[in-house]
C-alpha cells in the first residue's frame, strides 16, 4: 500500500499528506519539519523494495536521482547530521533495490553522491548534537566503512569514536543517558543489524558494541509493559509497534 501511495505521487509522513500531482517531492514546500526530516531520510525506501518489482526499482532510482538533482550539491534541511545520517543508512541498506539492473551511468552518479555525503558527515561528525543524533552519525560512518569500496580505511577510527559514544551514552543497567526510552528503540534498530555488518564482512565487532547491545535489550524488556507499549516518561511517545517486533525478532 505504501510503494502504491509513492508511485502514484502520494507522500504520507508524520501525519501530514503531500500530493505531488507529477512533479517532485523535493519540489514541495513540506507541510512540517518531520515530514520533511521523512521524506529526505529516506526510510520509505524499505516499503518500495518491500513490493520489488521492476517497477518499484526504477520508481526508486527516479526518485533517488531526482534528490542528487535538485538537493545533492546542498539543501539547508537535507544536510543537517541527523538527516543526511538517516538517508546514508538507508541507501546503503536498500542498494540492492536502487541499483539493481540500474545502468552504469546512474550507478556512478549514485556512489559519487554517496561518497560525498559520507565525506561530509565525517568532517562534521563532531558539529552534531549531542545525544541520539551524535550516535547515530557515527552509526551511519561504520556502516559506509563497512559497505562502500574505499571506505574501510575508515572503520578503525569509525568503530572507535562509536565505541566511546556508546560508552558514554549507554548507562551501566543498559538505559540511555537521556532516560528517554524511545532512544533505545531509536539506537537498537540500527545497531542490531549493524552487528551483523560485521558478520558478514568477516570482522569481529568491536567489544563496546556487543556490550552495549547486551544492556540494552533486557532495559528495553524493562520499559515495555504487558500490552506492548512503552512507558510514557522523559520525552517517551507513542510506542512504533512495527520497530519493537522488528527488535524483538532479533
Amino acid at each position: 500500500t505504501r510503494a502504491s501511495e509513492v508511485y502514484s505521487g502520494r507522500f504520507s509522513f508524520a501525519g501530514k499528506v503531500v500530493i505531488c500531482d507529477g512533479r517532485s517531492p523535493f519540489e514541495m514546500t513540506p507541510p512540517s519539519e518531520e515530514w520533511a526530516a521523512a521524506l529526505l531520510g529516506f526510510g520509505w525506501l524499505r516499503h518500495l523494495r518491500a513490493a520489488e518489482s521492476g517497477i518499484t526499482r526504477a520508481n526508486a532510482r527516479s526518485l533517488v536521482d531526482e534528490w542528487i538533482a535538485l538537493q545533492g550539491s546542498w539543501h539547508s534541511t537535507a544536510w543537517k547530521s541527523e538527516i543526511l545520517s538517516r538517508r546514508i543508512i538507508s541507501w546503503l541498506s536498500q542498494a540492492p533495490l536502487i541499483l539493481h539492473d540500474a545502468d552504469v551511468y546512474f550507478y556512478r552518479r549514485f556512489l559519487r553522491s554517496l561518497t560525498r555525503q559520507v565525506r561530509y558527515l565525517r568532517h562534521t561528525v563532531s558539529e552534531s548534537r549531542e545525544g541520539v543524533h551524535r550516535m547515530q552519525a557515527l552509526i551511519a560512518l561504520t556502516y559506509a566503512a563497512l559497505s562502500m569500496a574505499g571506505q574501510i580505511r575508515h572503520l578503525r577510527n569509525a568503530t572507535k569514536k562509536l565505541g566511546d559514544e556508546l560508552e558514554s551514552q549507554i548507562l551501566p543497567d543498559g538505559g540511555h543517558v537521556s532516560r528517554n526510552p524511545g532512544a533505545l528503540i531509536d539506537l537498537l534498530i540500527d545497531l542490531l543489524p549493524l552487528k551483523q555488518a560485521f558478520s558478514a564482512r568477516n570482522v569481529p565487532p568491536p567489544p563496546p558494541l556487543l556490550n552495549a547491545i547486551d544492556r540494552m535489550m533486557p532495559m528495553l524488556r524493562f520499559f515495555r509493559h504487558d500490552d506492548g507499549n512503552f512507558a510514557l516518561f522523559n520525552g517517551m511517545g507513542p510506542t512504533a509497534a512495527d520497530l519493537m517486533a522488528t527488535i524483538l525478532a532479533y
